[in-house]
């Protein structure tokens, strides 16, 4: 039974995105992308500090800092091109395409670290990009 502890982690942080969009959408959809952007890690980066109080942090090399380097980049456009579709799209339409991150993300595993999926897996992959 402990094992299930990651079922309702999983839809709570479901929830929690998907009250993040609505809450970005209706209360600031009226501005900039990147006002929404900042918007966003403005409520967040409080929690997220709070939290790092707590936690024991291990020592941090050269080749994590490169990985920050090479991937803050993407993730600010990722970001900001995140808030112009939720700008100017509804969230029934471009919200569903998140379930396809799955498919992309095997797809960089394999071609990157040489993972595959067995026949479980590949199942549970059709059916989340199937649901959207």
């Amino acid at each position: 039974m402990e094992n299930l502890l990651w079922l309702p982690l999983g839809l709570g942080a479901a929830l929690g995105m998907s009250l993040a969009d609505l809450t970005i959408k209706r209360f600031f959809g009226d501005l900039s992308p990147y006002t929404m952007c900042l918007a966003r890690w403005v409520f967040v980066i409080p929690f997220l500090a709070l939290v790092g109080l707590f936690l024991q942090w291990p020592t941090l090399g050269q080749t994590f800092w490169l990985a920050i380097a090479a991937a803050l980049p993407l993730e600010l456009l990722a970001a900001f091109l995140y808030m112009k579709v939720l700008k100017i799209c509804h969230l029934s339409l471009c919200i569903p395409l998140l379930a396809f991150t799955p498919v992309f993300l095997i797809l960089t595993g394999w071609l990157v670290l040489g993972e595959a999926l067995n026949p479980a897996g590949l199942v549970g992959l059709a059916l989340i990009a199937g649901g959207s």
